[in-house]
């Protein structure tokens, strides 16, 4: 039987508690709240104990304070992602303020976060794309997350939130990012990868549709997730404003692209995550539903992120079982999902907002024939 629990992180916003909905639980999913504190971001990885390690950028305000003021922290999860306890420093990077970390546990047993550090952006600016800094980070440990090392930079310009890394099957370690270009203001989807396990970094072909994804703040190609088939291909979802994820196919393990086009996969403008299951399923977390069609001031079209959904797909993603809904809030989203053991999941979420919730976190779960229904 499939379990899944999913976490959600809750960051701290300006938004008046009687202006916020109560954060609603889908019939078959039970809630536990196990931690009252604020973070952003919120991957999970399994340790060779069985435990689970959450990562999270703190204070959630990457803008507070001097660069360094947010570091990453983890907690630990004993108990299946129903409570957790220990919080430790991670990271502490002085040159920036982390955020958005996601693990990757490669073959030969370490474990790898990648995470922006964010450095200066301001939306003010006309020129903002070219005056913006906030780089991809990697670090590695190889003692189950006690130490932390190898901390490089393997992009330099401008990225935001990372939605996972995956390692291929011929060994290759491969980080999905968008980045922020000007003339116009868009964002690219692109990955780097390694050969080698870290040591270097090489950029793909990136993937710009500025005619079909739009110009602006938080338009384009953005926030990609990647996964690979069954056949070995590579396959790339990409956050958009058109109502709808976008895909690309690699063929060469990651290091070219094809052409983004739109999928059936109905979406708000905001990412999505993706893995395969043990049992050779695909599973995908995201906001499932249309944005509207009018901009905010931002220049965006409305996210509309009240609901997480979750979905199954028996043939790699060319059709799925029905979303089930999992949890709905003014927003609930950034998910990352992991198999705890074998039908086991959890997910988890950088980003809600609902009345009483602002800095605590929440557990859901549920069955697979909840999810099969």
């Amino acid at each position: 039987m499939l379990l899944v629990y999913l976490v959600v992180l809750l960051t701290t916003v300006a938004v008046p508690a009687q202006d916020l909905p109560d954060l609603a639980v889908a019939d078959g999913f039970a809630m536990a709240v196990p931690h009252p504190e604020g973070r952003r971001g919120g991957s999970t990885v399994l340790l060779k104990d069985g435990s689970i390690l959450l990562a999270y950028g703190k204070p959630s305000d990457i803008r507070s304070g001097p660069l360094g003021t947010v570091k990453l922290y983890g907690v630990v999860s004993t108990d299946g992602g129903k409570s957790w306890r220990d919080e430790r420093l991670i990271e502490h990077n002085p040159a920036c303020q982390t955020g958005r970390p996601s693990f990757l546990r490669t073959k030969d047993g370490a474990i790898w976060i990648f995470y922006y550090g964010f450095i200066h952006y301001s939306r003010d600016d006309k020129d903002s794309a070219a005056k913006a800094k906030s780089d991809l980070w990697a670090i590695r440990s190889t003692d189950e997350g006690k130490t932390w090392g190898q901390r490089r930079t393997i992009w330099s310009g401008y990225t935001g939130a990372t939605n996972g890394a995956i390692q291929t099957r011929t060994g290759r370690i491969v980080v999905p990012f968008s980045f922020m270009i000007q003339d116009p203001m868009r964002l690219l989807s692109t990955v780097v990868y390694s050969d080698d396990n870290g040591e270097t970094w090489r950029q793909s072909n990136s993937l710009d549709f500025h005619g079909a994804g739009g110009a602006g703040d938080h338009s384009g190609a953005l926030e990609p997730a990647v996964v690979e088939r069954k056949d070995g291909t590579l396959w790339m979802l990409i956050r958009t404003t058109r109502g709808r994820f976008w895909e690309s196919l690699s063929r060469d393990d990651g290091a070219t692209w094809s052409d983004a086009r739109a999928t059936d996969l109905v979406s708000t403008s905001a990412p999505a995550y993706i893995t395969r299951l043990q049992s050779g399923r695909l599973a995908l977390v995201w906001n499932h539903g249309r944005p509207t069609v009018d901009t905010n001031k931002r220049g965006f079209i409305t996210a509309h992120r009240e609901g997480l959904y979750i979905a199954l797909s028996d043939d790699d993603g060319k059709s799925w079982l029905d979303a089930v809904l999992a949890a709905r809030a003014k927003e609930v989203s950034y998910p990352y999902l992991l198999e705890v053991s074998p039908g086991q999941l959890l997910i988890s979420s950088g980003r809600l907002r609902a009345k009483g919730y602002e800095t605590d976190t929440v557990t859901l779960l549920t069955t697979e024939d909840r999810l099969t229904k």
